[in-house]
């Protein structure tokens, strides 16, 4: 009870006799988090009183600790220097502190008031999410950062590379497949490398086949028919021939990525050549297109129809048809 009142009347005290012209510096000192501050109050010879202050807290009087605080000291081994040390500084010690001494013969005190900037690197501590919507649907990225400064938070699709915008909120409204891709939220405030953070924007929409091709090969060679598409998720491959859903035997082998198809003949046969339908399908939808393998030949023999097989017969067949028709004809024109 009596110290705290001793301490009171010594505030009184402190601000009655310290009042007066005075001189007042200020400083100026920047450090980083966790990092130590000094601030370094050059001694006043003869001085009869010292102290520092925080505000209006009293930190030291002379070399006597009023601060609970232990990350609060007096740096040792400097006759000329009365240094306040803080180790290590927080964002909460950021603040104006005040050394203030009573020069002999004079009733008011020389002030320094040291402006103390405790600079924190950026950290982002709310973001959005990973996000999977449909397409023609809303989306909304957020992105909170703090520090000292202040973080500059930017948002910029990375993957694929695209647009870049100067802000914490980015609204992208009725979203399409080529807004898909990955984004990522830098903060900067000059402290130490900017904080970043990614998230995977995915749109969902029906299979669209981009691409087909047939495929031409003569009896024994290898042949494939390729079937491209798009979708997201992606789609599931079919083959058809006519109604007939192709399998993965009689010599042909199946070979399916997330957005391509083929369907290979190692060995081609006659039974092979035909018109083939690829389906890609999701939740969302179907696409479809049609493949056809053909005999290699862009010329038709003789002896070929489309398919490759042997057609003379059938050939031979119609002209003498044709011949005994024309005889006929003759005959009755003669009687």
């Amino acid at each position: 009870m009596e110290m705290a009142l001793w301490r009171c009347v010594f505030i009184i005290l402190l601000k009655a006799v310290w009042q007066g012209p005075g001189d007042v510096l200020s400083q100026n000192v920047t450090v980083r988090e966790g990092e130590e501050a000094i601030l370094r109050c050059t001694v006043l010879e003869g001085a009869v009183r010292r102290a520092w202050l925080n505000r209006s807290s009293i930190l030291f009087t002379g070399d006597e600790k009023w601060s609970p605080e232990e990350r609060v000291s007096l740096l040792k081994g400097t006759k000329n220097q009365y240094a306040l040390r803080i180790n290590p500084a927080e964002p909460q010690d950021e603040g104006s502190y005040s050394c203030s001494q009573q020069p002999p013969g004079r009733v008011g005190a020389k002030i320094v008031i040291f402006h103390l900037s405790v600079h924190v690197p950026p950290h982002i501590y709310n973001m959005t999410g990973d996000i999977t919507t449909d397409e023609t649907s809303n989306v909304s990225l957020r992105c909170r950062a703090t520090g000292n400064p202040e973080p500059q938070v930017t948002w910029k699709r990375i993957v694929p590379p695209g647009h870049e915008w100067r802000r914490s909120e980015v609204s992208l409204p009725s979203v399409m497949r080529k807004d898909a891709g990955t984004y990522e939220c830098s903060a900067r405030n000059g402290v130490t490398a900017p904080a970043r953070r990614r998230m995977i924007l995915t749109i969902r929409y029906p299979p669209v086949v981009t691409e087909v091709h047939g495929a031409g090969a003569a009896l024994g060679e290898t042949a494939v028919l390729r079937c491209e598409a798009s979708a997201q998720p992606p789609p599931e491959f079919t083959w058809f021939r006519d109604e007939h859903r192709v399998v993965t035997r009689h010599g042909i082998r199946l070979q399916t990525t997330d957005s391509r198809s083929l369907l290979m003949f190692p060995n081609v046969t006659n039974d092979h050549y035909g018109n083939y339908t690829c389906i890609a399908s999701n939740t969302l939808g179907t696409s479809a297109a049609s493949n056809l393998l053909h005999h290699s030949s862009h010329r038709r023999g003789p002896g070929l129809d489309i398919h490759g097989r042997a057609c003379s017969t059938h050939s031979f067949s119609f002209v003498a048809m044709l011949f005994v028709m024309m005889v006929a004809v003759m005959g009755l024109h003669a009687d």
